[in-house]
């Protein structure tokens, strides 16, 4: 990948200056029976400043679809081959957003409402 100037991590929101740490994707989170499919979250590409806030994102992806997080963290050391460790920062706002919206769909995916603190 060249030097994108206004790349910024996709955990703490901090700029990126030269190369990512790492990158990673997803294809979008769809429900269907294999010939109707509907789209509830889009897919996402993201870029990691740090070992540590690749961690962090891919654990909190992980356990919003469902996994214990026991098993999320044994998961992505085991097949997505990731170390466990500290973020350069805290979440940032769009990167909480993103984890809410998928959150939203989950949510209503398994259980038809939204509880409270997700409205």
């Amino acid at each position: 990948m060249n030097r994108v100037e206004s790349m910024v991590c996709s955990w703490c929101g901090g700029g990126i200056a030269g190369e990512p740490f790492s990158m990673a994707s997803s294809t979008p989170f769809t429900w269907g029976d294999g010939k109707v499919e509907v789209e509830l979250v889009a897919g996402w590409e993201a870029v990691f400043c740090c070992g540590g806030c690749e961690w962090n994102f891919q654990l909190d992806k992980h356990r919003l679809i469902g996994l214990p997080g026991r098993d999320a963290r044994r998961h992505l050391v085991e097949v997505h081959k990731l170390k466990p460790g500290r973020p350069a920062g805290k979440q940032s706002r769009a990167c909480y957003e993103q984890s809410k919206e998928l959150a939203r769909a989950s949510y209503r995916l398994f259980f038809g409402e939204l509880p409270g603190g997700l409205n």
